[in-house]
């Protein structure tokens, strides 16, 4: 938890908190008293947030562990706290969701590390590095990210996995709401990696659905208003296509 009247939801839900940086970043719940924390502060906006937090390894010499995030807007206004903290993942209740980033793995990886300690400070810069073979719109190397996936106009939060394998990262998509963060987990958006490729012009997107199966799927804006009952959009599959290696359209 951040703060002691604050509430943090598992599985990427978390609600806006109105916290100074000093209680986002000395006030934990009472699991995280035996964690190792690393404090975590951006040098420079990203996406109109000031970004702080704590990291909590899975071990002193690891580069994966979970994470707090604040995102602060510069121009004043309620802070949004995203965390993974005790939390598991959802097909798999046993293994906890993890995060790591490009700041975090060369730190670890660099000349020297001798591992993290309860109390240490790293100063991270903001990559916007792209995959360096599928053209993604998708930052290949930073743990997280803003971008528009579903083509409304407003920008959904992405985690990446950080699994450089060879469709590149999948990313975990969640939406912005005045409560904070909620998991956008039905299909396309629980399939998005570095092969897929957006055509927001057509609000379509190409998925690759297995080793050699991909489908262009188009996204259709609900006629009727939003509610808590309501899909926000509506998918519908135009094409399945067999592939050996990634296409293109």
């Amino acid at each position: 938890m951040f703060g002691l009247n604050s509430k943090t939801y598992c599985l990427g839900k978390a609600l806006s908190a109105s916290l100074t940086l000093f209680l986002a970043l000395t006030v934990g719940c009472q699991k995280k008293n035996t964690k190792t924390s690393i404090v975590l502060v951006y040098d420079e906006p990203i996406n109109g947030y000031n970004v702080s937090g704590r990291f909590y390894p899975f071990g002193s010499s690891t580069e994966t562990g979970q994470v707090e995030l604040r995102f602060a807007p510069v121009n004043g206004g309620e802070a949004l706290v995203f965390s993974n903290v005790d939390c598991f993942e959802e097909d798999n209740p046993e293994h906890p969701m993890k995060y790591t980033d490009n700041n975090i793995y060369d730190s670890v990886f660099s000349e020297g590390f001798a591992g993290f300690h309860d109390g240490d400070s790293l100063i991270c810069h903001y990559s916007d590095a792209k995959h360096p073979n599928f053209g993604s719109p998708l930052n290949y190397d930073a743990g997280f990210q803003f971008f528009d996936v579903d083509f409304d106009g407003e920008d959904e939060f992405l985690i990446n996995d950080y699994y450089r394998g060879r469709c590149g990262n999948h990313y975990t998509v969640y939406e912005i709401t005045s409560v904070g963060f909620v998991l956008k987990n039905d299909y396309p958006f629980n399939s998005i990696t570095n092969e897929t490729q957006f055509y927001p012009e057509k609000k379509q997107v190409y998925i690759r659905v297995d080793e050699d199966k991909y489908e262009l799927v188009n996204l259709l804006l609900n006629a009727k208003p939003f509610d808590d009952t309501a899909d926000t959009f509506q998918c519908k599959i135009l094409n399945t296509l067999k592939a050996r290696g990634s296409r293109r359209i």
